[in-house]
């Protein structure tokens, strides 16, 4: 404040006025202390040191430049250059900017070059480096990321910060709060005791892999791999555990309420996913109290699974899990995972919406990738069970259990009963990859509307095969390098299912005479071939048997089984050819009712020198004399009229004889 302070006008020539005038001007050019100095208009200006404060403020934010050490010696030319003390690490600026350039010699110190303190050595935060550079739209590139910012790729890669103490409601209120976004979840353990859904474009995920594949679940480490997954430190882990609400979200019995279920994770819209997270199945004991997995628990007859599945996917598309285990009690019939393929945005007739707040947005059961997983459900019951299959599966996909055969109620291949669903619009293109199961179920929706000729039907399969539908609702299914331990192996209603190089154990392999082409190369599949005849549609039974030995639409090679090629059979003992379709030299085919084949298959061994054709027969010139399939009298071929002129040795006359189509004769024509 000036000394007279009298707000004359600008102009005022008056003593006093040149007095305030000279003591302003001395704040402006000499005050070290003050940046803001009141004109005698009361208006606070900035002093010259002010303003050299602002000037280093501004070359300090074009960006810190370091430019050696105390120790090595270095020279300051800005104010933007910075010197590293590297006996602290601590960095360092000059704040004497008049004094600049300024040179510092090798083997010296802040102390012996000036000293710290303003207008001298300035401790810098250098942190404020890396903010203003990831500030900056190049800066996502400096820790890994492309043409975003930092600022792009936060927005959409968020982490959890409730705490593994936070109820199941702030779980959810954050994920809807992060739609879009990849939401990573500290290590901890988290409580799940209701339905948790991942929307759309969102994906959950763990601090690490769950790598756990179990080599041999009779191991005795086997007890110690699983129980160190629940107190492993960089472990995330949801529980699943409580008593969930349960509701009618399945359409899979015709003209029946399907039971309410619960599920543990459901991944309700397109592009959702989760990866790095190990789900754990509790059970309620008898005493009311909750257990988490224990191969190593007590037999308790009462016990139930506190969830009926671990993940859900309502026939939704597009959908990945990956570096996930599912571990513990599951009911009996679902699954670790559980692929819904019997939705659709209908009611059924007893008004139910088969949704949960109009979360669950069903589509197809398509495009789904599920890549380095471990589903394992363990008896609820027995949990020491070890040994194989339980109730529940690893992997289940189930369509609807009504019969779309039946050309009645269903008179199209698109048709649907009056205010029923038999389906979502596909289920298809879904790749297993390096994944660990105890038994899976397959049994989707494949569309059967032509009857039981299906397997009969020649005209429009391939290379004389059975036709089949590929256009979805239980097709291109894909297992790579998968085990499938102590397991079952169930398949219904798919085709184009195909396991390559996997492995599998202690178990069954059932197909029905509704499966359609399956095919398995390499590996070690050692669950023993069961065969299921399912019904016609008027409810009557195939008068033959379905056999999974002898089905046309089974494809092995080099999987512990014996080879099947599909038009040929080979097994230790015989190799069965199927006749081929094209010229119908025999009907040779199986629709459940009926199994045509060649009564018995010769071999010849034919050694020529030439073979010369005269019109309608072959000359055959031999080098050595042939040799003519011999018989006894007792046990002549029966031959028919299109065989005559085939000659045969009978060993009991000991001379060849010719059948003439309606008799055998000798060299005389006497029929003998």
């Amino acid at each position: 404040m000036t000394t007279y302070n009298t707000k004359e006008p600008l102009g005022s020539a008056s003593a006093k006025i040149l007095y305030d005038n000279a003591q302003n001007f001395d704040h402006l050019s000499n005050d070290q202390e003050n940046e803001l100095w009141p004109d005698r208009f009361g208006k606070n200006r900035l002093t010259w040191h002010g303003m050299e404060e602002r000037y280093k403020t501004a070359l300090a934010n074009l960006g810190l430049n370091p430019v050696g050490t105390f120790q090595g010696g270095a020279v300051i030319n800005s104010a933007g250059d910075i010197i590293q003390d590297e006996t602290t690490g601590a960095w360092y600026r000059w704040d004497d900017l008049t004094t600049l350039p300024k040179t510092v010699p090798s083997g010296s110190t802040p102390d012996s070059t000036g000293g710290t303190g303003v207008g001298k050595w300035l401790a810098v935060d250098v942190s404020d480096v890396l903010r203003r550079e990831l500030a900056l739209p190049t800066g996502a590139e400096q820790i890994g990321y492309g043409d975003v910012t930092v600022a792009e790729r936060l927005s959409y890669d968020v982490y959890f910060t409730g705490g593994s103490d936070s109820t199941i409601e702030e779980i959810q209120s954050f994920i809807d709060a992060n739609e879009g976004c990849t939401i990573q979840f500290p290590p901890g353990d988290y409580d799940i005791t209701d339905w948790l859904f991942v929307p759309a474009n969102t994906k959950l995920k763990g601090a690490q892999e769950i790598s756990v594949k179990s080599h041999n679940m009779n191991h005795p480490e086997y007890t110690s791999i699983i129980d160190s997954m629940f107190s492993a430190p960089g472990i995330t882990r949801f529980n699943l555990k409580g008593a969930p609400t349960k509701y009618i979200v399945t359409d899979v019995v015709e003209a029946t309420d399907d039971a309410s279920i619960s599920a543990g994770i459901t991944l309700s819209d397109e592009n959702s996913g989760l990866e790095n997270i190990l789900i754990a199945g509790w059970r309620e004991l008898t005493d009311c109290s909750y257990e988490r997995p224990n191969v190593a628990g007590s037999v308790d007859a009462g016990a139930t699974p506190c969830f009926d599945m671990g993940i859900f996917i309502p026939a939704i598309s597009g959908c990945s899990v990956k570096g996930v285990a599912v571990i513990g009690y599951f009911s009996s019939g679902y699954a670790c995972l559980y692929l819904d393929a019997s939705r659709s945005y209908l009611n059924n007739g007893s008004g139910n919406t088969f949704n949960i707040d109009d979360r669950l947005k069903s589509n197809s059961m398509c495009d789904l990738t599920v890549q380095d997983c471990f589903f394992w459900p363990m008896d609820y019951n027995t949990p020491t069970q070890n040994t194989g299959a339980v109730s529940a599966y690893g992997i289940k996909l189930k369509g609807t259990d009504r019969d779309i055969r039946d050309l009645t109620k269903y008179p199209t291949v698109s048709g649907a009963a009056s205010n029923w669903i038999w389906g979502g619009h596909g289920t298809s293109d879904q790749f297993y990859i390096n994944t660990v199961a105890r038994g899976i179920y397959f049994d989707a929706s494949l569309r059967t509307f032509n009857g039981d000729t299906r397997l009969s039907d020649t005209t429009t399969g391939n290379n004389g095969y059975p036709t089949e539908s590929m256009a979805g609702r239980g097709s291109k299914i894909f297992f790579t390098n998968c085990t499938f331990r102590l397991g079952n192996i169930y398949l219904n209603r798919v085709t184009n299912f195909n396991m390559v190089n996997c492995y599998g154990e202690a178990g069954t392999f059932t197909q029905t005479n509704l499966t359609g082409r399956v095919t398995v190369v390499g590996g070690d599949i050692l669950q023993s071939y069961q065969s299921v005849t399912l019904p016609n549609v008027d409810g009557s039974t195939p008068s033959v048997p379905y056999d999974t030995n002898t089905s046309p639409m089974l494809f092995s090679y080099g999987s512990g089984k014996n080879d099947r090629f599909q038009l040929f059979h080979a097994s230790p003992s015989n190799v069965y050819f199927r006749p081929h379709f094209d010229n119908k030299i025999a009907n040779g085919y199986y629709d459940g009712t009926t199994r045509w084949a060649w009564s018995n298959t010769y071999t010849v061994q034919l050694t020529t020198a030439s073979i010369t054709c005269f019109g309608t027969a072959n000359s055959v010139n031999f080098v050595k004399p042939p040799r003519l399939p011999s018989f006894t009298t007792a046990g002549r071929p029966a031959l028919g009229l299109v065989d005559a002129g085939a000659q045969i040795l009978d060993t009991t006359l000991g001379y060849a004889i010719t059948w003439t189509g309606s008799a055998w004769k000798n060299g005389t024509g006497t029929i003998v």
